[in-house]
């Protein structure tokens, strides 16, 4: 990252807005990895531009997450100066937060890649007997579990 790229480090006065932006980050993650269970469970349901887009997106998602913990530790080290306990408390839960993104995130990724193996895409692609016998058997295309 170059001088002119660097983050715009923030004082401890916009923790609050931070942690708000962090929870609003996980409740969006976790809603996306619960509309993947279905998908998980009926192959085919998505195509595979939907499957790349999710997955670029908790991509980027999850290799931003550095920031948040370089804030954090900005504060915590008292770069910005120092912090009252509620300011300590706060960004201990924001740093929480930040984990508990990490954890969804990747599973959110680990999820779409196994849905990537079972698109709709991937059935056209597929002979008419190998489909059937894919329904006949049960097996569809080795969804990994």
């Amino acid at each position: 990252m170059s001088a002119e790229e660097q983050p715009d480090w923030k004082s401890p006065t916009w923790l609050p807005t931070m942690t708000e932006h962090l929870e609003g980050m996980l409740q969006a993650s976790r809603e996306q990895l619960d509309m993947l269970g279905p998908a998980l469970a009926q192959p085919y349901k998505l195509d595979d531009a939907t499957v790349d887009r999710m997955k670029r997106a908790f991509q980027i998602q999850l290799d931003d997450l550095w920031l948040w913990e370089e804030q954090a530790r900005r504060w915590r080290e008292g770069l910005h100066g120092d912090l009252t306990d509620a300011q300590k408390a706060g960004v201990e839960k924001m740093q929480g937060l930040v984990k508990q993104i990490r954890d969804v995130d990747t599973k959110v990724l680990d999820a779409s890649e196994k849905i990537s193996q079972v698109t709709i895409d991937k059935l056209m692609a597929k002979s008419d007997a190998q489909v059937g016998l894919e329904a006949l058997t049960g097996r569809h295309g080795g969804l990994p579990r």
